[in-house]
């Protein structure tokens, strides 16, 4: 889209489908006047990647239940609720219990029950490569998993802990962090 709001030209330069399944952040909106005296309403996206980028008609995009915001609102909803060793939800929770719980509701993501079982099913990320909405595992080891939390950035996680829900730091003296995995992939 070019040119000033009365005599706007629009060109046509691919279609969302070339790009797969990406996704795409809406940062405007625009409703333009077309030559036939109708309305359209576009939307300007960036790819998650930010190397593509560009106006979009509205009926072009769905809105995604699966992002890391979602996820997060609903982390952050059950915040101070008690931790009951075998429960999963949805006032009380044990840590495993949480985390299935959580992307359930925001991702209609099933986890396996047990953290060890969840650190088992999906794949394995660095420290370094860590991203909002992965899975973070404590233990003696990677055989042994007793503790899992969701990474929200920063060096923090929301996990289910003695205390019941919290927002803290992984990398503390009591916590072993031996691994991340990634159920969904919320960056993609």
């Amino acid at each position: 889209m070019s040119g000033a709001a009365n005599n706007l030209k629009i060109q046509s330069r691919g279609t969302l489908r070339q790009y797969g399944n990406t996704t795409w952040f809406v940062t405007q909106q625009r409703q333009i006047r077309l030559a036939n005296n109708t309305t359209a309403n576009y939307y300007f996206v960036t790819s998650a990647n930010t190397r593509v980028r560009g106006w979009v008609k509205t009926g072009s995009l769905k809105k995604s239940t699966r992002s890391f915001t979602n996820l997060y609102n609903v982390a952050k909803s059950k915040l101070g609720h008690r931790y009951v060793y075998g429960a999963v939800g949805p006032n009380t929770f044990d840590c495993s219990g949480y985390t299935k719980y959580v992307f359930q509701q925001a991702a209609q993501k099933t986890l396996p029950r047990v953290a060890q079982a969840q650190y088992r099913q999906y794949p394995k990320i660095s420290k370094q490569r860590a991203q909002k909405g992965d899975l973070v595992f404590f233990g003696s080891g990677t055989g042994s998993i007793s503790h899992v939390g969701i990474y929200v950035g920063g060096g923090k996680m929301i996990d289910a802990q003695d205390n019941g829900v919290k927002n803290e730091k992984v990398y503390v003296p009591w916590w072993h962090a031996v691994g991340y995995s990634r159920p969904v992939n919320f960056g993609a």
